[in-house]
C-alpha cells in the first residue's frame, strides 16, 4: 500500500502479516467473549447505588472499556414491568388479608455483537505500519525490521555481558576509540560462538551442558561460556621473583569440551610447570 508520507517527510508503509491477522483474530475474539461473559453475570439487583438508567449505562460501558470491545459489543438496557403484590396490613397474611397490586421496573441488559464494526476491525486484521527516513525500498524496509531483534540482541550484550556503561568523554577521538573497542569486543564474542558452533556440528553434538544447573543448550552463547570460566582460578606462589609453583582449579568436563571444541589448550588454565 501507499506510498504515504508523514508531515515530516518520512515515507510511511504499510504491510499484512498472515501470523498477526490470525493473532488479531483470535484477541478479538477472546475480549467479545471475556465482556459478554462479565455482561451476563453482572447482578443489577446487587448494585450500588440508585438503579437508574444512567447509572448501568456508566457500569456497563466501565466493563466494555475494560476489555476493549466497545466497539463490538451493543448492550442495551431495558426495563420490564414485574407485577408484586405487598399486604396491606402487618403480621402473618390470611384469607381476609387485602393487598395492594404494586408494579415494579426491573432493568436488564440485551446483549449483541455488532457485526458491522467486527466485520470493519475484521478487515483491518493484520495489517502494520513502519515509517523511516530512509530512501529503501518497502521490501528492504520490512527486512530491517525483520532483522531488528538480532542488533537489540547485541546491545543487550554490549550493556549486560560486556558491562558497557555511559561516560563522559569531552573528545570525539575518545568516543570514537572506546567505540571501536566496544565493537572489537563484540565481534570477539560473536566469533567465539560461530567457532563453538560450528565446531559442535562438525562433530555432531547437538547439545552441550552450557546452561545452570547442567542443562543442555542447542545454542550455547559467550554469556554462558562465560559464566562457565567466570570463578576458574589460578594462583602462583614465588619466593621474591622466583616462581616457585602455580595453582589452578580442576576443569570440569564441560569446560574440558569446549576448550577443545574452540581448540584452546587445557594447559592455558591448568597448574603449568
Amino acid at each position: 500500500m501507499g506510498p504515504y508520507h508523514l508531515r515530516e517527510g518520512f515515507s510511511l508503509y504499510w504491510y499484512r502479516s498472515s501470523q498477526k491477522k490470525k493473532r488479531d483474530e483470535r484477541d478479538r475474539g477472546e475480549r467479545i467473549e471475556r465482556a459478554r461473559e462479565r455482561l451476563e453475570t453482572l447482578d443489577l439487583r446487587r448494585m450500588r447505588g440508585p438503579k437508574t438508567n444512567a447509572a448501568i449505562r456508566k457500569r456497563v460501558d466501565e466493563i466494555l472499556t475494560q476489555h476493549h470491545a466497545e466497539e463490538w459489543i451493543t448492550v442495551e438496557v431495558k426495563w420490564d414491568a414485574v407485577e408484586k403484590f405487598k399486604a396491606v396490613t402487618r403480621g402473618k397474611p390470611t384469607a381476609e388479608t387485602p393487598f395492594r397490586r404494586i408494579i415494579q421496573q426491573v432493568p436488564r441488559l440485551h446483549i449483541s455483537t455488532n457485526a458491522a464494526n467486527i466485520a470493519r476491525s475484521a478487515a483491518m486484521d493484520g495489517i502494520f505500519p513502519l515509517t523511516t527516513n530512509t530512501k529503501e525500498k518497502p521490501v528492504d524496509v520490512f527486512k530491517i525490521y525483520k532483522y531488528q531483534p538480532r542488533i537489540e540482541k547485541r546491545h543487550a550484550l554490549l550493556k549486560s555481558t560486556l558491562d558497557v556503561a555511559p561516560i563522559w568523554l569531552k573528545k570525539n577521538t575518545r568516543i570514537e576509540a572506546l567505540m571501536f573497542l566496544e565493537f572489537i569486543a563484540q565481534i570477539v564474542a560473536a566469533l567465539i560462538e560461530r567457532a563453538l558452533r560450528k565446531k559442535m556440528i562438525e562433530k555432531n553434538i547437538e547439545l552441550l551442558c552450557s546452561l545452570p544447573e547442567g542443562r543442555a543448550s542447542k545454542t550455547p552463547t559467550i554469556e554462558q561460556v562465560l559464566r562457565l570460566f567466570e570463578n576458574q582460578n589460578k594462583h602462583a606462589l614465588y619466593d621474591g621473583d622466583r616462581l616457585i609453583k602455580q595453582f589452578a582449579d580442576p576443569l570440569t568436563l564441560v569446560q574440558s569440551q569446549i576448550l577443545q571444541l574452540l581448540e584452546i589448550p587445557t594447559a592455558v588454565y591448568g597448574p603449568g610447570k
